[in-house]
């Protein structure tokens, strides 16, 4: 398992931390930020925390010029630069002035935030092993080379002219030749295909006479080509070594063709899970039709026998054409039911934010001629505003409530909505003061067509409810539960997330 990087992330622009911090909810066990705002307190944090690099907002380099006092503080900490697609030119300053990566602020994902700081802190590593090489390069030439055999990623240093200087295990693994038979050699022949056949010389020539390249200083991906002329995804950079007289370069290059791979999978999957989903829609829309129509004719000649031929059917007939009638209603429902069930992950709605007070008065006037049956005192805390489906949420306090309702004692029945937060979540809580059930039978209730109470004709219902609720909730990355003790009433508990930008507040 890999370790957790704790990287500083300095960003004036507190919309835009809550952003990157959301982002990485999915993957906090990979990448942990820590948000800052202002220089100095920034500044702070590098000298006396044990960080693992920086994210730094670009129009805080601009206007503060932070990274060479970052690099004052701590001149080996990965720093990666945050930078909008049309501020190019700042990246590229960026990293002049010692940033390791930049990613565009357009494209930011969590997997390609964590794959930036992970490369920053493998460059910096490297790097920071390189010049200590350098140093005593004369004294121990073996020294450098333990360097370049330890790296996992792909090391070549270049001279001025493109040649290659080293070819370190990892390269030759990776394409396929020995050190021996490319030191001296262009390392153009690593690139040589019809997009790439003059990298890395071209580059390495306008640096030299411009001081400047856009290949050089920061990571790009190209086609690299294999001894046995296969080619290759990479990922690369190409970093200056300031020497006296004529410059090195090093690249670091990285073979992606399992992220590329991962990545097609995941479109796969994707196209697959909607086709599925379509299908899956289609497929329950078909049955359903095709279940209620042979139901409606049965209902329609039944309920005429016994409008139009009542005299002919003595009292147990008239019973049997009763029981034929309710059982095709409670078929109708249970398939009404599924149809709901099905839509909750092929009917998906966007998630946004939402008011549970809303929610919570469209449920009650959903349920308007019950709550007017069982005239329950409904007693709701102050509900707050939580990222969801609003149409599920309102089937979710409408299941719930509905339930308390049907499943009432003979007392006053009292219903309380409750929640409170813990760190991160919303916890709700429905309390009833009803029939209860045996909390032995808790996670039960959940499943579909599961039924505690089964006289129908005081408690009617087809086992759905509950499992859409817990379908719903799962669908909004919470939990669900039921606590209960009999002939006192239930709880019915939910979790849902808090917004983000609540968290960011809270912290």
């Amino acid at each position: 398992m890999s370790q957790q990087l704790h990287f500083l992330l300095i960003d004036h622009d507190r919309k835009k931390a809550t952003h990157v911090i959301k982002l990485l909810e999915t993957l906090k066990d990979a990448l942990q930020l820590e948000w800052v705002a202002d220089l100095d307190r920034a500044l702070e944090c590098v000298e006396k925390r044990n960080l693992d690099g920086i994210l730094l907002g670009i129009s805080d380099n601009i206007h503060q010029n932070v990274i060479p006092q970052l690099r004052a503080t701590n001149r080996t900490i990965p720093i990666v630069v945050s930078v909008p697609q049309d501020q190019m030119e700042s990246a590229a300053d960026s990293l002049r002035q010692g940033a390791q990566e930049f990613i565009i602020e357009e494209r930011i994902t969590a997997q390609r935030l964590l794959e930036a700081a992970k490369y920053a802190v493998s460059v910096m590593k490297n790097l920071v092993i390189l010049e200590a090489a350098k140093e005593q390069f004369r004294e121990s030439d073996l020294r450098m080379r333990a360097v370049l055999n330890a790296s996992l990623d792909c090391i070549i240093t270049l001279d001025a002219k493109g040649h290659i200087l080293e070819f370190n295990p990892a390269a030759e693994n990776t394409f396929g030749y020995t050190s021996d038979e490319l030191v001296g050699r262009e390392a153009t022949q690593l690139f040589d295909t019809p997009e790439t056949k003059t990298f890395p010389v071209d580059a390495l020539q306008q640096y030299q006479q411009h001081g400047e390249n856009p290949e050089i200083g920061r990571r790009i991906e190209i086609k690299a080509l294999r001894k046995d002329r296969t080619a290759f995804p990479a990922e690369l950079a190409v970093h200056p070594v300031p020497l006296e007289g004529e410059p090195m370069f090093t690249i670091f290059l990285r073979d992606i063709t399992a992220r590329r791979n991962a990545e097609e999978g995941q479109k796969q999957y994707a196209a697959e899970l909607e086709r599925s989903n379509r299908d899956l829609e289609q497929y329950v829309s078909i049955v359903s039709h095709d279940l209620t129509t042979p139901l409606r004719a049965i209902t329609g000649f039944c309920q005429l026998l016994q409008i139009d031929h009542h005299t002919h059917f003595d009292k147990k007939a008239q019973e049997c054409l009763t029981f034929i009638v309710e059982g095709a209603r409670r078929m109708r429902a249970l398939i009404d039911d599924l149809r709901i069930y099905s839509k909750v992950t092929t009917k998906q709605k966007p998630i946004k934010c939402v008011a549970c007070q809303e929610i919570l008065k469209d449920s009650m006037n959903n349920l308007e001629f019950e709550i007017r049956e069982g005239q329950p005192e409904i007693i709701a805390d102050n509900l707050p505003e939580v990222m969801a489906d609003k149409t599920q949420m309102v089937q979710l306090f409408q299941n719930l409530i509905g339930n308390a309702i049907k499943y009432r004692s003979e007392r006053a029945l009292q219903i309380h909505v409750l929640v409170e937060r813990v760190k991160c979540e919303w916890v709700f809580t429905i309390r009833d003061n009803g029939i209860g059930f045996n909390p032995e039978e808790a996670d039960k209730i959940f499943e579909i067509f599961q039924r505690l109470h089964v006289d129908e004709e005081q408690y009617s219902g087809t086992g759905i409810g509950l499992a859409i609720c817990k379908r719903i909730v799962e669908r909004h990355q919470g939990k669900i539960w039921a606590q209960s003790v009999p002939r006192e009433g239930s709880s019915f508990i939910f979790t849902l997330p808090v917004a983000p930008e609540e968290r960011v507040t809270a912290r």
